[in-house]
């Protein structure tokens, strides 16, 4: 027997965001921020500061869009499933645009983040117990159409992108290697040279997750030496390729040169790749190793060590290397024997014209000291010309 009349019915689609809560809530995103961050004395509703937080991360993961002004409105169409799940009234009003600027500028005092950052680690390790022998140290920039202020984050610097009139903020980010789960990120001005946010990223993933025994995996970019020496310093190891800045053209030359005699044992390097639920081994590199002594100073202290170098030829990249090469071959090839062509309208280039049409040939196609052009001039009448020319049409 119904004893009241149900004059309203509400439908909310909960799609991810249960989910998302649940995955939130037991890494202790809430209680972590409340304990380094707190509610402003002018909030009127029961939603602490990291409560706020929490919905307002699930908003990004759940829509993929980070812009403050649309989260109010999300909040009020999910309300009745938001309110299920915290067993708190929630109100749009405390997901303003203005109140969530208010706690950017907040989470951006580097200090309190990077306590947060540290207690936020050390329960994520614990409680999935997750591997922390391997990390990646990597390096971005984002640019923008922005103005550029003194002091600000967007500043004029070395652009990845190619686009050195935009500004741009750099981005760094350590992470469990291979899981891909970030331990400390960095945000930085665009125009800051990489080698010291490498080192400040390092600190904070040490201090988060114990220092000594760890392999860091990192881009050219953390090839500095004194990155290195800080890491050896720490008792960790590094694995990053060296650039022509570290090892220089000669000794790379020297070393290809090594490489190439007979007398240079190259040792095969096997990958274990599944196909059709069978383990096969894929020869993917043929290389050799070789150690060098180095040493250098971190905070006062002579830090020296043997480092070990590995010289390898990735079979795939040679592959691909090789078809390209072949393919400027024939581009070269057909663009010089075009010059040759004899036909009505196109002009005759003189032997030093040839000699530099051919040049630009093999600079435009990187083919020097691979294809050898020779101009040689040949006399004949004015008849034997235009016969050459009526056989050639």
């Amino acid at each position: 027997m119904i004893e009241e009349n149900v004059s309203e019915f509400r439908v909310e689609r909960i799609d991810d965001i249960p989910l998302l809560l649940a995955f939130l809530h037991r890494m202790g995103i809430v209680e972590l921020l409340d304990k380094q961050y707190r509610t402003h004395g002018n909030w009127a509703g029961e939603l602490s500061f990291g409560t706020v937080a929490c919905v307002w991360l699930c908003y990004i993961l759940s829509e993929g869009d980070h812009l403050l002004c649309h989260v109010q409105e999300w909040v009020e169409r999910n309300q009745v499933m938001l309110e299920s799940f915290l067993q708190q009234e929630v109100r749009g009003l405390d997901f303003q645009d203005d109140r969530l600027g208010q706690m950017l500028d907040t989470l951006s005092e580097a200090k309190q983040f990077s306590e947060f950052e540290h207690d936020l680690n050390c329960r994520v390790v614990r409680v999935y117990s997750l591997e922390t022998k391997r990390v990646r140290v990597d390096m971005t920039t984002s640019k923008t159409y922005a103005g550029v202020n003194e002091g600000g984050l967007f500043q004029y610097g070395h652009s990845k992108d190619h686009r050195p009139d935009l500004a741009q903020v750099k981005l760094g980010l350590a992470s469990l290697y291979p899981l891909g789960l970030p331990v400390s990120t960095a945000v930085v001005s665009g125009n800051r040279g990489d080698d010291g946010i490498y080192v400040e990223l390092i600190e904070r993933v040490e201090a988060s997750i114990g220092f000594g025994a760890k392999l860091y995996v990192g881009d050219s970019k953390m090839d500095a030496i004194a990155t290195r020496a800080f890491l050896v310093s720490g008792g960790d190891y590094y694995l990053c390729p060296l650039s022509l800045k570290q090892i220089g053209e000669i000794e790379l030359e020297s070393l290809i040169t090594r490489a190439m005699e007979s007398s240079q044992e190259l040792k095969e390097i096997y990958a274990h790749k599944s196909k059709g639920g069978k383990q096969n081994r894929e020869l993917i590199a043929l290389g050799y190793s070789y150690e060098v002594e180095l040493e250098a100073e971190v905070e006062g202290h002579r830090v020296s060590w043997v480092e070990q170098r590995i010289v390898s030829r990735s079979v795939g990249f040679a592959k691909q290397q090789s078809s390209l090469l072949d393919k400027r071959v024939k581009r070269g090839f057909e663009a010089l024997e075009k010059l040759n062509e004899r036909k009505r309208g196109k002009k005759r280039l003189n032997e030093k014209e040839l000699q530099e049409a051919s040049q630009a040939i093999i600079e435009k196609e990187k083919l020097r000291g691979l294809l050898k052009v020779e101009v040689r001039e040949q006399q004949c009448s004015k008849r034997e010309e235009e016969i050459q020319d009526a056989s050639s049409r």
